[in-house]
This record gives C-alpha cells, structure tokens and sequence, in this order.
C-alpha cells in the first residue's frame, strides 16, 4: 500500500511590503541628483538664518555671555540644518506623487525652481506670521489648500518651461551644481552643531 504525501504549495511571490519599496526607491532619484537640490536648500536655510544671526548677535553680547552666544549660534545652526531636511523631504514627497516625466526625470532642475518658490513663501509667511495666527481653523484649512492648488499648478509650469526651453534646465542644474560647495560647507557645520546639541541634550 502506498501511503501519499500531501503536496504544500509555497507562495514564492514577493512580500507587498518589498514591492512598496521597490515602487519607491523607483521614483526617487539618486544621491547624485538629490544633493545638489539639497544644497540648494542648505544655501538658503542657512544664509538666512546667519543673515538673522548678523542683527542679533549684537544685541545678545549686551547682556549675554561669549559662551551662551555661542550657544545660541549652535542652535541655531542645528535647527536649520533639521529645517533643511524637512524642505529636502518635502520636495522628495512631491517627487512620489509627482508623474516622473514632470519632476523626476528633471529632478535637479525642477527640484531647484520649487525651492526657490518654497524659499519666498517662507519669507512671505515669516513676514505675515502675525496675520496667518490670527485666522479661525477652517481659514487656515482654506489657505493650505490654495497652497497645493498653487503649488500643483508650479510644478506644471516648471516642468513644460524646463521641456521646452534646455537652456533653461541648463543654467538651473548648473547654478545648482555650483551650491554643492555651499552644501559641504553648510552641512558641515549643521552636522557639527547638531552632534554639540545631542551631547548637551544627553550629557
């Protein structure tokens, strides 16, 4: 008599979680194209905020110490750093859920010119912050989804102006291969007050 064994069919297909990483790693482009947009950011992060630090630093040495001054400068220069990431993550999610042919594959390029906007919609809301903190909720609501209506509709523009004119994407990927100096040197010394500020924070 012969006795069969039950066949057990194994499901060689590959986990949904490795294919949502597959997908992702596939629509976000490389370190070669992601730090000259990086620096950018980095440049101006970090210009303003030393540019801020350029009118207060006078006042802090009236009634601080050397030490807490440079203190301060330490934090500061950390938490624009942390800003810079948050920008450069920002700026990675609309390339996700961006169609490829209108950031990705024009990535340093496109990626640069949104900066730029982001960069003069901060100046806008720093300067207005008084008036946006006093709106109601659904005013608020309202206001961030004009944003992303406007912002939407830029990432449009952007990429047919890049499509069409090549001397355009030429001069943006060149002015921003020419802040990868800035990025080192920025980077540098964000990482350097960061890693002061994580010891002070722990120790």
């Amino acid at each position: 008599m012969t006795i069969q064994t039950p066949q057990v069919a194994f499901n060689t297909q590959p986990a949904p979680i490795g294919d949502l990483k597959s997908a992702i790693r596939g629509r976000i482009p490389g370190r070669m194209q992601v730090f000259p947009v990086f620096s950018v950011i980095v440049f101006f992060v970090f210009t303003w905020a030393l540019y801020s630090l350029a009118y207060q630093v006078p006042s802090w040495l009236g009634y601080l110490s050397i030490w807490n001054v440079v203190t301060l400068v330490v934090y500061i220069l950390a938490f624009a750093l942390c800003e810079s990431a948050i920008v450069l993550s920002f700026v990675l999610l609309l390339c996700l859920v961006v169609p490829a042919r209108y950031f990705k594959e024009i990535f340093i390029a496109q990626g640069s010119a949104i900066v730029v906007v982001l960069s003069g919609v901060a100046l806008l809301v720093q300067y207005n912050f008084p008036l946006l903190y006093s709106l109601g909720f659904w005013q608020s609501i309202v206001i961030i989804l004009l944003f992303l209506v406007a912002l939407a509709a830029i990432v449009w523009l952007f990429a047919c102006l890049i499509r069409r004119f090549s001397r355009l994407q030429s001069l943006l990927e060149a002015l921003a291969t020419r802040m990868v100096v800035f990025g080192y040197f920025y980077f540098t010394f964000g990482l350097l007050s960061l890693a002061v500020v994580l010891v002070r924070i722990i120790f």
